[in-house]
């Protein structure tokens, strides 16, 4: 029993670990999107505007 528990505590450690490194790489990615839209709508909003109706369309199809 107490092995089965030391399997499961170093599990769900491992899983933890994953989880946050996951987190992290979430952050900084939606970080990057930020600043790549925010660069998109300074050079080309008219090219943005463009591809937004195609998306609204589609979303409510």
């Amino acid at each position: 029993l107490r092995n089965e528990y030391n399997s499961l505590y170093s599990k769900k450690e491992t899983l933890q670990k994953t989880y946050k490194s996951a987190e992290k790489e979430i952050n900084a990615l939606n970080r990057k999107l930020d600043n790549l839209n925010q660069y998109l709508n300074r050079s080309s909003s008219v090219q943005q505007t463009n591809d937004r109706k195609p998306e609204k369309n589609q979303t409510t199809l």
